[in-house]
């Protein structure tokens, strides 16, 4: 990738020629966030394809320091652009840098045909401005050595050998055996499922130190609620009287943007970052959370196609993007689809259920769902025969939760074929059942509340 050396060419040659700054602007953008796609063997690019010339001499800079094992931070960059002019220009460029690099190959590729079309004119400039046969021969031999370069290879071969000498690295958890300290997953389930009031609990209570919940180790810091379906801050006072008030400052944030964090791009099929993403990808390397949550994906992007697994699986790229940038486990809240109800609980809690095709929960490597008991759970050779009485699932709001997928971590304490019961309270308090029976079909052996003191008190008791 070396610099092209300077050619004067005609005024008319260069009056109409092909040029795409913007386009230029975002592959840096995303150079500077993620140096390790220069290594990647899918992105295809060269300096030369960047036209201008401030440009070339940011990613010149770029590739030198990435060859010598240097982050190339903006800070670094600017260290190596003897130009104070480029310098001033590279930080008002990192003041709107906002282009994601999961999109990179799109940019480059655009980047490439516009220079290949900007190639092509110099060619047929130089190819008219030649004088003689000799001339002509040695133009067209340099274009074509040009077009089939021997391109030196990029792909790292890891050995297996080498990567089993290295020490185990302890699985990190946010909440032991059940929630992935990092990463993005989705949580899902039926309307009035009570998923939402379960991750709200959850948040509430790492939140407020975490501890325990229940039952199960977890840790405490801030949390970060994008979208929402609640409507105003009264309905969110409701629901914390309920499910457990935030007592620390600054540590449960609840973001109010003018709109979605993504825009799906019809005519170009990738996801447009818009300037709501921008202040909450700020507003979150501030905060430092350790839990975001999105409540719900459809309020998080515009021009969502569920049936669309490409889209789906684009936005999947993204969704694990926005958890590498925050440090933290990022869990998006969605339906699962209405056929699923009339299935087998363990079927409903697996996430193929969700609403719309597999291409999200395929790229995403966690996936967690909620759903409420039905009769036929309980009823002859159901799931759950023996465990309830149908009075119990009439009566009371009882649902099930757990993982159906958790790549990269061990299998979890609650999964679908081995979920956690709970019972929402008339009051909105989630209470968990205990699972420790020893047999089945008898009635007497049902689920039962944990024996453990929380010291609930009705905060409606007073009110009546």
């Amino acid at each position: 990738m070396n610099a092209p050396a300077k050619i004067h060419r005609p005024v008319e040659v260069l009056r109409d020629l092909p040029v795409d700054v913007s386009n230029e602007k975002n592959l840096i953008s995303c150079l500077l966030q993620r140096s390790d796609l220069l290594r990647d063997e899918s992105l295809s690019f060269s300096i030369e394809d960047f036209h201008f010339a401030p440009h070339r001499r940011i990613v010149r800079a770029i590739i030198d320091l990435d060859a010598e094992g240097i982050v190339p931070d903006i800070g670094m960059v600017g260290n190596r652009l003897p130009d104070p002019a480029d310098r001033d220009y590279l930080l008002d460029l990192a003041e709107n840098m906002w282009a994601s690099p999961s999109n990179a190959k799109f940019y480059a590729q655009k980047l490439r045909e516009v220079a290949i079309k900007r190639q092509a004119i110099f060619d047929a400039d130089r190819l008219r401005r030649a004088d003689s046969p000799e001339d002509i021969a040695r133009v067209r031999a340099e274009i074509g050595k040009r077009e089939d370069p021997e391109q030196p290879g990029k792909t790292i071969w890891n050995d297996a050998f080498d990567i089993c000498q290295q020490s185990l690295s302890p699985v990190e958890w946010l909440v032991d055996g059940i929630f992935p300290r990092s990463g993005a997953g989705t949580v899902d389930g039926p309307p009035e499922s009570g998923k939402s009031s379960l991750i709200i609990h959850l948040a509430a209570t790492i939140a407020n130190g975490g501890g325990c919940w229940f039952g199960k180790d977890c840790l405490s810091g801030p949390v970060v609620v994008l979208g929402g379906e609640k409507s105003s801050p009264a309905v969110w006072r409701r629901d914390f009287e309920r499910l457990g008030k935030v007592t620390r400052p600054g540590s449960f944030l609840i973001p109010e943007f003018d709109g979605p964090l993504w825009k799906w791009d019809r005519l170009e099929g990738v996801w447009i970052k818009t300037p709501s993403y921008k202040e909450a990808v700020r507003g979150i390397k501030r905060i430092k959370p350790v839990l975001v949550i999105g409540d719900t994906i459809m309020r998080l992007g515009l021009g969502i196609d569920q049936t669309d697994n490409a889209q789906q699986a684009a936005l999947g790229l993204n969704l694990e993007e926005l958890a590498a940038d925050a440090g933290c486990l990022f869990l998006t809240i969605g339906h699962t689809n209405q056929a699923s109800t009339k299935e087998a609980l363990s079927w409903r809690l697996h996430y193929l259920s969700r609403a719309g095709g597999n291409g999200l929960p395929g790229v995403l490597r966690y996936c967690f769902a909620v759903t409420r008991i039905h009769r036929s759970d309980i009823q002859k050779n159901g799931e759950l025969e023996g465990m309830f009485s149908p009075e119990d699932v009439c009566f009371r709001k009882i649902i099930a939760c757990g993982v159906s997928k958790g790549n990269e971590i061990p299998t979890a304490a609650w999964t679908n074929n081995n979920p956690a019961f709970f019972e929402i309270m008339p009051s909105g308090e989630i209470m968990m059942l205990d699972k420790d029976f020893s047999a089945k079909g008898t009635g007497e052996e049902r689920l039962k509340y944990e024996e453990v003191s929380v010291g609930y008190k009705d905060p409606f008791a007073d009110l009546y």
